[in-house]
């Protein structure tokens, strides 16, 4: 069954917007903690620990993100 141009553009629209829930969250999740674990020396090891392990977290959300978005423009191609 081939898709109409309308469903086409919504797949999209919705890809986009999970790329840019994963950029945001790289950003938001990964960059600043990295980067403010990374300059505050007064940050205690435990609070250093845990900022690192969401940023990993944070990492593999945005990679989940991706794959669901390519999986979802795979529909593109049936």
């Amino acid at each position: 069954m081939a898709l109409s141009e309308a469903t086409k553009e919504r797949i999209k629209s919705e890809v986009q917007f999970l790329n840019g829930i994963a950029n945001s969250l790289f950003s938001s999740g990964v960059l600043a903690i990295v980067v403010a674990s990374i300059f505050n020396e007064n940050m205690s090891s435990n609070v250093r620990f845990l900022s690192v392990a969401f940023s990993f977290l944070c990492f593999f959300g945005t990679f989940a993100l991706h794959i669901i978005a390519q999986r979802r423009l795979g529909a593109l191609d049936e």
